[in-house]
């Protein structure tokens, strides 16, 4: 999607035809009345709290709002009173319009996922609200031509996925002078499927719109800087010159495989930090919406709920970086990039490289423009940049 090129009026009339469809339906499910003026405000954040540490109903706490009336203009905060009760508990009996995943959070052996606390499954980790606004807007685009118009709207649905779960952690500051917190939307901060006790639900619309806006300026950008566009079969006719893209969907090990000896000029990757991070269980937040089947036997991991320990991923660390000496030119430069402070899989990724046969030149430390939460929350227990 970043390289193929696109036509920008077609990306727009593709995204006006959803909105004009779907935006009215939506904003109903948002309209409260405005505390000051008492016309018609949007709903764009609500705060909701779980009645207890492993379930999975929640109570509203706080909504805020956005007057829709050109006199008032009001926007803040206000606590949920009877009749915003009454419209949720209406909507808690709607049923969901259209096509959702029904998708569980374990593997297909039936063992469940390593890192998920509180749901059992994909639906779980939305308010019933966003999953019918998710499952209208995915009507939308699935009604679209197939082609790349269709997927970059698909993109941008998927890109909002997160921040409209139940994934999204309640930050409270107090400022220095100030007695009252401040309170804003953390973002998904855990790698794992943990929703916190207190949380937002964010306006599903706002958030997919503000998705498909970078997605466009992300095209117009692509459009200028990459003007030939000229996919490949395989590896022969991108090598010969007959084309200048390749795209692969396979595993690491199975795409340097198809790629013959002496080929490649550079290669920069950065592999599994161990278990560290369990991605393609992560995944399944987007892979679910997607249809997309997890290739679990393929990844590169330590996860005892796929039965790969610490030697399975040093020797699987082993192979790949063999084919990647392989594939890359005499001479030429692999870049790999890591994070993590568990000396065994520090030491695992040095080994590997140098078994493959390769020289190490340079370690570099490169702090991030901003720590994790992670690495504020526990400074001496997490690596706050990255090894290159």
């Amino acid at each position: 999607l970043t390289c193929q090129p696109a036509d920008l009026a077609d990306i727009q009339e593709a995204f006006d035809l959803i909105e004009g469809r779907a935006k009215d339906k939506i904003n109903e499910l948002y309209l409260i009345k405005c505390p000051k003026c008492q016309s018609d405000a949007i709903t764009t954040h609500t705060i909701w709290q779980f009645e207890g540490k492993q379930s999975t109903k929640a109570k509203p706490l706080e909504i805020w709002y956005k007057c829709q009336n050109p006199y008032c203009h009001s926007q803040g905060e206000k606590l949920v009173e009877d009749d915003d009760l009454t419209k949720l508990r209406q909507i808690e009996e709607t049923e969901i319009p259209y096509w959702y995943p029904q998708t569980r959070l374990y593997y297909p052996d039936g063992t469940p996922f390593n890192k998920k606390e509180r749901c059992e499954s994909v639906p779980e980790l939305f308010s019933k609200r966003a999953l019918i606004v998710l499952s209208l807007l995915l009507h939308e685009i699935e009604a679209l031509s197939d082609g790349i118009t269709k997927d970059l709207m698909k993109l941008a649905l998927s890109s909002t996925l997160a921040q409209v779960s139940r994934l999204v952690i309640v930050i409270e500051r107090t400022k220095a002078g100030e007695l009252k917190k401040k309170r804003q939307a953390g973002g998904w901060i855990r790698p794992g499927f943990w929703t916190p006790a207190k949380h937002f639900e964010l306006n599903v619309w706002d958030n997919f719109e503000n998705r498909y806006q970078a997605v466009l300026e992300g095209k117009q950008e692509s459009n200028k800087d990459i003007t030939l566009y000229e996919q490949a079969k395989d590896a022969d006719e991108l090598i010969s010159g007959k084309a200048n893209v390749l795209l692969m969907n396979e595993s690491a090990l199975n795409a340097l495989r198809k790629l013959p000896d002496n080929c490649v000029d550079y290669v920069f990757t950065a592999p599994p930090y161990g278990g560290a991070i369990q991605y393609l269980e992560l995944s399944t937040l987007w892979s679910s919406w997607l249809g997309f089947e997890m290739p679990y036997g393929d990844e590169l991991t330590i996860n005892s709920a796929q039965r790969k320990g610490f030697d399975y991923y040093h020797q699987l660390l082993r192979t790949i970086f063999a084919e990647v000496h392989r594939v890359l030119k005499t001479g030429r430069w692999v870049t790999i990039t890591f994070h993590s402070t568990d000396i065994k899989v520090y030491n695992s990724i040095i080994r590997a490289v140098s078994y493959a046969g390769f020289d190490l030149d340079n370690i570099i430390y490169q702090l991030p423009l901003r720590a994790s939460a992670k690495a504020l929350r526990q400074p001496y227990g997490s690596a706050v940049g990255d090894y290159y």
